[in-house]
């Protein structure tokens, strides 16, 4: 995970955030293009070509997982993320028509209003919604 200091207070973070959906743009792009530079270095990390990637993450790893599906589809075959959210971003060109983008699934409470809020407006044919009873993701 990059280093993004004071994103979230001591520790590390994928990307400093604002408020609602909004990011600082320069961290999150920190941390797409160090991601892809390990989804591209991976083959020779592995000593082989591996298959269709699937992302996972949760919170702030989620965001950045659904924004590499959106911004490099060719990169991901899918993403699984909880308690994330759509980051609005330049960096992130999504629309819920997007051709190309893969298939992602989107677990939340039902508690994380602004999560709930965001699925429903990008609608259930861009992303699977798991969502249920209680305050954060069930497993």
């Amino acid at each position: 995970m990059p280093d993004t200091p004071g994103a979230t207070g001591p520790g590390w973070a994928w990307y400093k955030y604002v408020v609602g959906d909004r990011v600082v743009e320069e961290t999150l792009g920190h941390s797409l293009s160090e991601l892809e530079a390990f989804l591209e270095e991976l083959p020779a990390l592995l000593e082989f070509q591996p298959g269709r990637i699937v992302l996972g993450g949760f919170s702030q790893g989620a965001t950045t997982r659904m924004a590499m599906a959106i911004s490099r589809p060719d990169l991901v075959a899918a993403v699984i993320g909880f308690s994330g959210f759509l980051a609005e971003s330049v960096k992130v060109p999504f629309s819920a028509l997007s051709p190309g983008t893969p298939p992602i699934f989107w677990g939340h409470g039902l508690l994380e209003p602004q999560h709930s809020a965001q699925a429903r407006s990008v609608g259930p044919q861009a992303v699977g919604c798991g969502r249920h009873e209680g305050g954060g993701p069930r497993l």
